[in-house]
């Protein structure tokens, strides 16, 4: 894994990034960076007008969730999801309320579909097309 790459700002031999880099790195949004922070998972300093995240902080999250990854089944976005079973992202999201088709919740609030748990939803005909 290519380690995180900042040459703009070190504070006290401390490699720094903005939320927006940090995002970038962990390939997820800045609210979502926040929300981490928010959280207690990271912490930052304020570094003049701007806050900075450790880039070891940021290289320890990544690996945690490179871990995770092996772990875990595929999750999809509702658009995704929504695709896959020709329906809309809104017919996804009110299964999803119904209890038809279970999903788990991003730190920042989104909901993530099982791959497995739409292919099956798939397969099992509840989606027989009438045409």
């Amino acid at each position: 894994m290519r380690g995180v790459e900042c040459a703009d700002c070190c504070f006290m031999g401390q490699r720094l990034l903005t939320h927006a880099q940090a995002s970038e790195h962990l390939g997820v949004s800045v609210g979502t960076v926040r929300a981490l922070l928010r959280d207690g998972i990271l912490s930052d300093l304020r570094v003049g007008p701007q806050h900075r995240v450790s880039a070891t902080q940021i290289e320890q999250l990544r690996a945690a969730f490179a871990r995770l990854g092996g772990q875990e089944k595929r999750l999809l976005r509702s658009s995704e999801a929504a695709k896959i079973l020709g329906v809309s992202q809104s017919t996804i999201e009110n299964w999803s309320i119904a209890g038809r088709l279970p999903f788990t919740s991003t730190v920042g609030g989104h909901r993530r579909y099982q791959e497995e748990d739409v292919r099956r939803l798939q397969s099992d005909g509840f989606l027989a097309r009438t045409d």
